[in-house]
């Protein structure tokens, strides 16, 4: 009994203090649910409160607790891509690599497999996104499809028709020059983003899907992540230094 208390307490406080730089789990498409939980521990602790307590029921676990009608999904999440399987192969090999090319550039942070269904939910949102015209945000419907756990998310734009899933690497990584590996934050509260950096990077997340998509205004990728890196409080032990900077500070 002591112990469910203490998971909801915890959960009260989590809920004020909110998602650090980058998280992803409010980082919500203009277009997401509105019927979902605030809380990520609502199918594993919470929904036991359901009942008992409203503020679980009508605020932190709405879509657990059934206390509204979830949302039904928008076309792009069931629909299959309207690329060729060879094109597919091709982003994959190009993306793969690029990611996997900096992961080995640090400490205890294994190389990623790729995932063809988190690739194909990465293209056709991009897709949809290009052909209506859309902001290109982040889309708050990619937890469908079973990723109940949430999937990570980067996003890049270019207005060169040349780019490649590899440039988008290589500009989320250039985010390392902004990030403070002692402190798992920013090197200044005025500096520039790191979430693209340590979600690339981060070490839980192994599974990688991604899609890409051009037009006359440039090219567009998403790049998917399973497990979601960027949780608060884990950026110390999951962010890891490059590989030989310990060598050279005992030398």
């Amino acid at each position: 009994m002591y112990q469910r208390i203490l998971v909801l307490l915890v959960a009260l406080i989590t809920i004020s203090q909110g998602y650090g730089d980058g998280a992803m789990a409010e980082e919500m498409f203009q277009d997401g649910p509105k019927c979902k939980d605030r809380m990520s521990n609502c199918v594993s602790d919470l929904h036991a409160y359901c009942e008992s307590h409203a503020i679980v029921k009508e605020d932190y676990c709405q879509k657990t607790c059934g206390f509204c009608t979830p949302d039904p999904p928008p076309a792009y999440v069931t629909a299959e891509p309207k690329i060729t399987v060879e094109e597919m192969e091709n982003i994959k090999a190009t993306c793969l690599a690029a990611h996997n090319a900096k992961r080995s550039l640090h400490e205890m942070t294994p190389l990623m497999t790729y995932d063809m269904a988190l690739a194909r939910r990465a293209q056709t949102y991009v897709e949809y996104v290009l052909e209506n015209n859309m902001k290109f945000d982040h889309d708050g419907f990619r937890k469908y499809n079973g990723y109940e756990d949430g999937v990570g998310e980067n996003l890049f734009g270019s207005s060169s028709s040349d780019a490649t899933s590899a440039d988008a690497v290589t500009s989320w990584y250039n985010e390392i020059n902004n990030y403070n590996f002692a402190t798992g934050t920013k090197l200044s509260p005025e500096g520039g983003d790191i979430g693209h950096f340590t979600q690339l990077v981060w070490a839980s997340s192994t599974k990688l899907g991604c899609g890409m998509a051009k037009s006359d205004k440039g090219t567009y990728v998403v790049s998917r992540y399973l497990p979601a890196g960027n949780m608060d409080g884990s950026y110390t032990i999951r962010v890891h230094e490059l590989k030989g900077i310990h060598e050279e500070t005992l030398s």
